[in-house]
């Protein structure tokens, strides 16, 4: 969110930013904010007419890594037309530097986080969001290694929306489900180390995945605490896998570290925290800890 220079009533724009994280560690493979300070819309406008390259799809473009003006007001035009929006007036590019396309944002991450596992040989297993455009970026980047069978994709998605209370509930359902499927006890599944559990939920997890075809999809039935309702899906599964390597995918398969990051992220930095609604300005959005300039915003994300 950013504060606007005039007064005049603007919608925000809608800045994305991905991040990679490492699932145990937490560590920060790679983050990056779809924006670029170095370049201006009149520099933008400059290159894209200079290359020549109207008549081309955006896909084939040598020079269409961001938006400039002309062709963002056409795709609003085109959004207008489809009746997807109901009035183009109030939306914008930032006021300072340039916006990135978000599909080029989407691949250069993808190559970003080849480039550094480009030197390791064990096993890789890459974890997004619902994303379509993700998963695409990242088939593409990792192609040799998932044709080789040594990476795999897993999609992750579950009940964001929940409460602390409900997030409980759902924990201790799935330990219940577990104490029946696996014979223990309940109170031994408590005090088991993370290992152990780790141990027990891929040998019960193994007999109901067998023969299971993962690219369609399946509900984890054990979910912790962070993901209520956990669903998995494997686009690279390939039939003939054993139920345990079925089942140590969808464990594993995990936001948890991302998730986490930008929890933090918007915690701790100001900046970043979700907009606050204005009570006195009608309903405008507003805060003295917002930016005014969006080169601050990708400085400081990035330090």
């Amino acid at each position: 969110m950013l504060n606007w220079p005039t007064k005049r009533k603007r919608t925000p724009v809608a800045v994305q930013h991905l991040c990679t994280a490492h699932a145990r560690s937490c560590f920060i493979m790679e983050a990056a904010i779809q924006f670029d300070p170095a370049m201006t819309m009149d520099e933008a406008e400059d290159i894209s007419f200079g290359a020549n390259e109207e008549d081309l799809s955006v896909a084939f473009r040598q020079h269409a890594r961001v938006w400039t003006k002309t062709e963002f007001q056409g795709h609003l035009t085109r959004l207008r037309k489809k009746k997807q929006v109901k009035t183009i007036q109030l939306y914008q590019l930032p006021h300072e530097g340039v916006l990135v396309r978000y599909d080029i944002l989407q691949y250069a991450h993808a190559l970003r986080v080849r480039e550094m596992l480009s030197g390791t040989d064990v096993p890789l297993l890459l974890v997004m969001d619902d994303d379509r455009g993700l998963q695409q970026a990242f088939q593409a980047a990792f192609v040799d290694e998932i044709s080789s069978h040594r990476a795999d994709l897993a999609v992750v998605s579950f009940d964001k929306g929940m409460t602390n209370d409900m997030r409980n509930q759902v924990s201790a359902a799935a330990q219940v489900r577990l104490s029946r499927m696996s014979g223990m006890g309940l109170s031994d599944i408590r005090k088991l180390s993370n290992e152990d559990y780790a141990q027990l939920v891929d040998f019960v997890l193994a007999w109901q995945l067998m023969g299971w075809p993962l690219n369609l999809g399946v509900s984890f039935p054990f979910s912790r605490k962070s993901e209520p309702n956990k669903v998995v899906k494997i686009p690279t599964w390939r039939p003939g896998r054993s139920g345990k390597s079925a089942a140590r995918l969808v464990r594993r398969a995990t936001l948890r570290s991302v998730d986490s990051y930008f929890h933090k992220f918007r915690c701790n930095v100001r900046f970043a925290s979700r907009p606050s609604i204005s009570a006195g300005n009608v309903g405008h959005t507003w805060d003295k800890q917002y930016l005014y300039k969006p080169e601050m915003l990708a400085k400081i994300a990035q330090i």
